[in-house]
């Protein structure tokens, strides 16, 4: 099995980072109570995403450090040297098995991730059909510039052809950067950057309220919604700026701009 070359597209580092929603609860909740949720990868609306191939391939020295690695869980239990050496054998069969090949077990480990999904753009036609409600929803900006840390921490997703690889010996950041910032091409579009929350996992967490920068209302969000949005945004400690989308007049786009006597 030979090592697959990806093609990737990196965008580059944002100011803003946009989440587009519905507008329910869980959208009232990111702006009244400054809490936004990570989903499980096991959540993703797209049954490839999170997929990988596991390589084999190895040195002599990186299989007898993975042995030695295998062999030094065990040695804090009660076993003679030959039982923790079985036990390493099985944890190597198991390694080579067809669950581990297609990459299920470290997706299973990933799953206990919590995953929150924005993207540089706030424009996008598509994401605002699929992900803000036929455009009735609204679309948010987080400040993610370096002097912004909660936003900064996230990472631009890969878009590629074909399945990122990891092997055995790659430690844990680099086969998690594989499985949860690698998506198709199909997807390059959304222009995506994730947080990946190792330690909380998935559910609802909170930010810093300073970091909620804008919200954009959509092409066809309903008028009588609009004072509850400039109500809740109004007892915000700093001006979060309150845009909308309008349709372009001779071209399939979208232009946000500023809400007249805001």
């Amino acid at each position: 099995m030979t090592c697959r070359h990806l093609k990737i597209i990196v965008s580059e580092e944002p100011i803003i980072l946009y989440k587009y929603l519905r507008f329910g609860d869980g959208a009232r909740a990111v702006l009244r109570d400054s809490t936004i949720k990570f989903t499980s990868p096991v959540e993703f609306n797209d049954p490839f995403d999170s997929r990988v191939e596991l390589l084999l391939e190895g040195s002599d020295k990186d299989w007898k450090k993975f042995f030695n690695r295998a062999i030094s869980e065990y040695s804090h239990k009660k076993m003679s040297p030959a039982k923790r050496m079985i036990s390493a054998s099985r944890l190597a069969r198991k390694a080579q098995s067809d669950e581990a090949l297609n990459g299920k077990s470290f997706v299973d480990y990933v799953n206990d991730f919590g995953v929150l999904c924005l993207s540089e753009v706030n424009d996008d036609i598509l994401m605002w059909s699929h992900y803000a409600d036929s455009h009735q929803g609204i679309c948010i900006g987080f400040r993610a510039s370096p002097t912004d840390y909660y936003f900064r921490r996230a990472l631009p997703v890969n878009y590629a052809d074909e399945y990122p690889n990891i092997t055995l010996f790659d430690d844990n950041d680099k086969r998690m950067e594989a499985t949860l910032l690698t998506k198709s091409n199909h997807w390059k579009y959304e222009k995506e950057w994730r947080i990946v929350e190792h330690q909380e996992g998935a559910g609802i967490h909170p930010y810093p309220e300073e970091m909620l920068a804008c919200v954009i209302l959509g092409l066809n969000f309903p008028q009588e919604c609009r004072e509850e949005i400039i109500n809740m945004l109004a007892s915000k400690h700093r001006k979060v700026e309150i845009l909308e989308a309008k349709m372009c007049e001779r071209k399939f786009a979208i232009e946000i701009t500023s809400i007249p006597n805001q």
